[in-house]
C-alpha cells in the first residue's frame, strides 16, 4: 500500500478556515438573493424581463395594488441561508 501524505498543521487549519468562510459567504449570498429573488441582465431591465426567477410570486402591471420589492421577498430556511428570515439588515450596525 502507498504511504498517506501528511500535511503541515497550518495547511490543514487554513484550508479548514477557508471552507468555513466560503460556506458563510455563499449562505449570505443566498440570503441576499432571497430578499430579491430575480436576476436581470442589466439595471434598466423592466419588470417581467428577468432571466431567472426564484419565486413563485408574480406581480405585474395588471396588479390592483402597488407593488414593492418587499412583496416578493422569500423566507428561506436558516440551514440554506443565514438565519434572518426576512431581516436582511439584521446584521447591519445601527
Amino acid at each position: 500500500m502507498g504511504q498517506v501524505p501528511h500535511y503541515p498543521l497550518f495547511v490543514v487549519v487554513t484550508h479548514g478556515l477557508n471552507i468555513l468562510f466560503v460556506t458563510l459567504l455563499m449562505r449570505s449570498g443566498v440570503e441576499v438573493l432571497s430578499s430579491m429573488p430575480k436576476l436581470y441582465w442589466s439595471d434598466g431591465c423592466p419588470s417581467g424581463r428577468e432571466w431567472l426567477r426564484l419565486s413563485g410570486k408574480n406581480f405585474g402591471a395588471d396588479s390592483r395594488r402597488p407593488w414593492v420589492s418587499l412583496d416578493e421577498e422569500e423566507s428561506w430556511h436558516p440551514v440554506i441561508a443565514l438565519p434572518g428570515r426576512k431581516n436582511l439588515g439584521l446584521g447591519r450596525i445601527r
